[in-house]
């Protein structure tokens, strides 16, 4: 693509790699990075809802070990 037309771009829509990000802010610094709302649920997903699912196994597990520990 022309450099002339590449000044012309004012945002660009893509997932969340890193590798993308990099070329999009080194040869579009202008341009706004928009991140799909699909790539931003998955990230959630993992992210934050994995930890509480490891929290409340661990937690399950715990229980399972020791129960007199969780009837108070």
């Amino acid at each position: 693509m022309p450099s002339d037309s590449l000044s012309a771009v004012i945002a660009v829509a893509m997932d969340m790699n890193a590798s993308y990000n990099k070329l999009v802010t080194k040869h579009l610094p202008k341009a706004q990075i928009v991140y799909d709302r699909f790539h931003m649920q998955s990230q959630f997903g993992r992210d934050v809802l994995g930890v509480i699912r490891l929290d409340e196994a661990r937690r399950h597990k715990a229980k399972e070990k020791n129960p007199c520990r969780y009837l108070g």
